[in-house]
Parts: structure tokens; sequence; C-alpha cells
């Protein structure tokens, strides 16, 4: 059994997560980032990805067996009764408990490069920072963690940081892959783009070469590299063939290439990522399922009130894409639940909602897991989902989800006039009459 009392997390050591357009970086995928911070960034230089007090106070305090704040998704998620990264990858590591580790050290085996922000989706989840268009919609009102889209936008056309500092930022970026790619304690190493939507993003494919020619140099012989992208789904076919013209590139190389394909619902219930065509998102997984430049492909889904009742369609249609596409190549299923935004934790939705789509999902999943061992399926989070969620949703709860859903729905009218949460989310209808809610 898993020690989960030990709080000395190898993610805050070995997953590093750069976007350079706010100048923000993190350790730990999962944690608080650590704004910029100029007169740090100007004082510690390129030692400050892995020297910033900051990182260092959280490190010490895990080391001490002390929560610290920036791991608050993980200890919310935890006291919900569900499994945070923290369990789900961390005491898999193989620095689990490690007590050599240097706190003033980086370990790294994944880094995600979140380039810029353009995206063509709206999804409610995301923050404003990652997402134009969410910025777009939220320009002038406050979206429910209090920002606005203004306020983002000046940031990013900030003339001081962009002129002065977002060069530095990357090179010192650079620098840290660089680095990271000739150490020899990692055997492993993924690099992940993500977005905003990274099929949109110049940068990604300009990296490449100088990437793969970093590699070449690298002192770490037999070390084995991943490029990874994280995508909505929805790119066109010239946008696809570039991703797998630059797939190609890295596998000539010696690279494996994986897509990781963000898709939390079919059809209409697909909306929980907003303006997202589920049609092109299921033509591209059956399309990727078959290319041979693409190595691996990893299936994620966020996990929330709104999509939770679904979830054995999205389930039924891996199946059948896996079915009808199989092959050799791995494919990994699986799922996260969400803590921000408050309103769409599934811990506000009746159990009565979701009881019997989860049970067929898992059944479901348990057919796919018997194809081949090809497949790999992460029960544990869906597991943690069917066990914490309960009937016993309080009236005051449920005012403030649905408080929200109307806010979030009002703000995306102005902007897209046929949008509305109870037509992609159906069960929004019943669930607000039980509780004599107009909606």
């Amino acid at each position: 059994m898993d020690d989960h009392s030990q709080l000395h997390c190898p993610m805050t050591y070995t997953v590093y997560k750069f976007q350079p357009e706010y100048g923000d970086f993190s350790a730990c995928c999962d944690a608080k980032s650590f704004r910029f911070n100029k007169d740090l960034f100007s004082k510690l230089n390129v030692n400050y990805f892995t020297q910033h007090p900051r990182l260092i106070e959280r490190k010490q305090n895990l080391y001490d067996n002390i929560k610290h704040d920036d791991c608050s998704g993980c200890w919310i998620k935890e006291d919900l009764g569900l499994n945070s990264m923290r369990k789900v990858f961390g005491n898999h590591h193989c620095y689990t408990n490690n007590r050599t580790l240097d706190v003033k050290k980086a370990y790294v085996d994944r880094i995600e490069l979140w380039m810029n922000s353009t995206c063509n989706l709206g999804c409610f989840m995301c923050h404003l920072g990652n997402s134009n268009t969410l910025r777009k919609i939220w320009y002038n009102d406050p979206d429910t963690r209090g920002r606005v889209g203004k306020s983002s936008e000046d940031f990013v056309n900030n003339r001081e940081y962009n002129s002065l500092y977002k060069p530095l930022f990357i090179q010192y970026m650079k620098y840290f892959i660089r680095d990271s790619i000739f150490n020899e304690e990692n055997r492993d190493l993924v690099i992940s783009y993500l977005g905003g939507e990274p099929t949109l993003h110049d940068e990604m494919y300009d990296h490449a070469n100088e990437f793969i020619e970093y590699c070449k140099h690298s002192s770490a012989k037999g070390k084995r590299f991943k490029i990874e992208i994280v995508t909505n789904g929805t790119s066109k076919p010239k946008v696809n063939e570039r991703v797998l013209q630059m797939f190609e590139k890295y596998k000539n190389a010696g690279w494996n290439t994986r897509i990781m394909l963000s898709q939390d619902a079919t059809d209409q219930h697909s909306q929980v990522r907003f303006n997202a065509d589920f049609n092109i998102i299921k033509s591209n997984f059956q399309s990727w399922i078959q290319d041979n430049r693409v190595d691996e492909i990893t299936s994620f889904t966020v996990l929330s009130n709104l999509n939770l009742p679904y979830v054995e369609k999205l389930a039924q249609y891996i199946h059948d894409s896996i079915m009808l596409n199989r092959d050799k190549k791995r494919i990994n299923i699986i799922f996260n639940t969400l803590i921000d935004p408050k309103w769409m934790r599934v811990n506000y939705l009746p159990k009565k909602y979701a009881e019997q789509s989860i049970e067929k999902t898992i059944s479901i999943l348990e057919k796919i897991n018997k194809l081949d061992y090809h497949v790999h399926i992460d029960y544990q989070v869906i597991n943690s989902v069917a066990s914490s969620i309960t009937n016993n949703v309080s009236a005051s709860d449920v005012e403030f989800i649905f408080k929200n859903y109307k806010y979030v729905e009002s703000v995306y009218k102005k902007s897209y006039p046929e949008f509305s949460f109870k037509q992609s989310f159906p069960h929004l209808i019943n669930f607000a009459e039980e509780y004599g809610i107009d909606i």
C-alpha cells in the first residue's frame, strides 16, 4: 500500500511548466505558478527556475511533512476523498520519499511549454491567461475567479516585459531545457506543448531543430526522449499534417511521439470545452490511432459536475474508436477532477445523476482493458469520484452552483446568443426542478 502520509512529493522537483507570455513558471503541473518577479529574475538570472525562494520553501516544507499553500489543489482533492496528482503520480515516481534530493536542484523528467494563449475554444474551466478566446468573452466582465480579460490582455501587451524580460525568460528557459536534456540523472524526459491550443503556435514547430540538436550533443547516452502535444483535437487537416510532419522529424532523431487529447464528452455535451466540434475531434482521434507517426495516444478527461452524467458515452466512443482502428501503439485513458473553478466540482452533483453513468463507464473501461496489453487505463480517479459523491448535497451548495451557471451563461450569451447550459447538459433541468430553482 502506498504511504500517502509522507508529503515529500517528487513532482515539485521533476515537473516544470513555463508560460513565457506572462513570465510565469511552476514546479509540478498542479501547483500554483510563480508570478513573474523582475527583481528576483534580475538577481537570480539562470538560477531563477531552480532557486526561486518560494520553490525552495515549498520543497523544504514538504520534506518536513508540512503542507504548503502552493499545493492546495492536492490538499482540497484529498479532503474531498478524491485522488490528487500527488497520489496518482507522485507516489509511483522513482524519487518518492527520496531524502537525498537537493532542494536547490531540479531532477526533470517532464517539461511543459505553454508558449502562448492563442486558442479556438473558450472552456469554462480554463484560466483567462490560457485562452485569448476566453479573454474576449470576459473582457469587461469578471469571471467566477474575479478576473477580467482586459487585465490579462494588458499584461500580454506590456512593453517593459516584452522588450526587457521576455527574451531573457525564453533564453533561460531554453538553457533549462538544454541542461535537462544533458542531465544523466533521469533516464527519461518528456517535452510537452500545451496552450492555448499548441497546434496553432509557431513556436512549437520552430523549436524542433533546436531541441533535436541538443540531443545530438547530449552526454546522457541511452536517455529516452518524448515529444508530446496536449491538444483539444479540433485541428483541421492542414494543421494536423504540420503536426505529424514535426513528429516525423523527431522520430527520425530517435524520439518517441505522443498526442494527449483533452476530450471530456461526446456530442452536445462536448461543449464543456466551449466551441468544440466533436465530429472533428472524433475524426482526429481515430486517424491518430492509425498514423504511424504517432507512437502513443492519451485520452485525457477532466471530470466535472457538467460532464459526469454523460461520461459513459465518452467511454463507449473511445472503446469503439479503438476497436475500429486498433494497432500496436500504446493508448492511455486517464482522468482528472476539477477543483478550480469551485462551481464545477463533482461533489456538488447529487450521486443519482451520475451513479449509473460511472458504473457503465467502469464496465466499458474493463472491456477496453481486455483488448490487449497496449491499452493502459488509470482507474484511480474515476473510482475515487464514484466513492466520494453523495446524494446529500445541501440546498446552499446547489444554490451556489446554479448562481454561477446563470452568471456564466449570461456573459457567454453576449458573444454567443444561442448558448444554453441546459441545452448542452440537460440533466440540469431535473436537477434545478428538484431544488426549486428556475433556470
